[in-house]
């Protein structure tokens, strides 16, 4: 069930991500309309030295639905995405969406939609072991499995789209 005031934010985070950024936003507007509420996109520039900026900047010239945010150096993904949320009504629904499209937008966002009525936070973890280095993956369990500890919470994964 949707309610009225339901919206969903879309974060796009990149650095130099000129190769992918308009694929990316053009893969959530594409897949906007089957929602069941109204989609909202950030673009968050952290830095980035390439194109990336002015490519975002035309997006959203082009689409209503979109806005862009630069930092002012590299802040890295997880300070871009806090920062982001000074731009986000309370109670909207957000989810993050890596600009160099390494997951697919509508498979996600599909199944945490339909979680929403029964979850307040839903994380999505990725298992797709060719994505992630043998320590990379390492480190990431390392750190769900330490804050799983820390904060009480049995989630499998924290780095996933959320």
């Amino acid at each position: 069930m949707t309610s009225p005031d339901e919206q969903l934010y879309v974060l796009i985070p990149c650095l130099n991500e000129a190769a992918t950024i308009v694929g990316a936003v053009q893969e959530v507007l594409d897949h906007a309309p089957s929602l069941p509420m109204p989609v909202r996109i950030i673009m968050i520039d952290d830095g980035s030295t390439d194109d990336t900026r002015n490519l975002m900047e035309a997006l959203a010239e082009e689409h209503d639905s979109c806005e862009v945010i630069v930092n002012p150096g590299n802040l890295g993904m997880g300070r871009s995405v806090t920062n982001a949320y000074e731009r986000i009504p309370d109670g909207a629904w957000v989810t993050v969406f890596p600009g160099d499209r390494e997951l697919i937008f509508g498979a996600s966002v599909d199944n945490f939609m339909e979680m929403r009525a029964d979850y307040d936070v839903v994380l999505g973890y990725l298992q797709n072991t060719v994505v992630r280095t043998f320590s990379r993956r390492i480190a990431s369990y390392a750190f769900s499995k330490v804050t799983a500890t820390l904060y009480g919470f049995p989630w499998r994964y924290l780095n996933g789209l959320k």
